[in-house]
């Protein structure tokens, strides 16, 4: 896993993005946007064939990276 945090400036609160996120709960990996507390704002699904989604806010993925984000807070 990666982490690149982002200082956000005077506009906007810091943040951080975590990338190549893996789980045995799903195949491919992840990439995910957070808030400095750790808040989920946004994520992708990168398939194993390549194809990216969108993570689907409330389902098991999205919970999933949620639980991670605040461990890397």
């Amino acid at each position: 896993m990666q982490k690149v945090t982002f200082d956000g400036g005077v506009f906007a609160p810091k943040s951080f993005a975590l990338h190549r996120i893996t789980s045995p709960n799903w195949s491919g990996r992840c990439s995910a946007w957070f808030l400095a507390d750790g808040t989920l704002t946004d994520a992708e699904h990168i398939r194993m064939d390549g194809q990216v989604r969108n993570v689907r806010h409330g389902k098991a993925m999205w919970k999933e990276l949620e639980r991670i984000g605040k461990a890397w807070k």
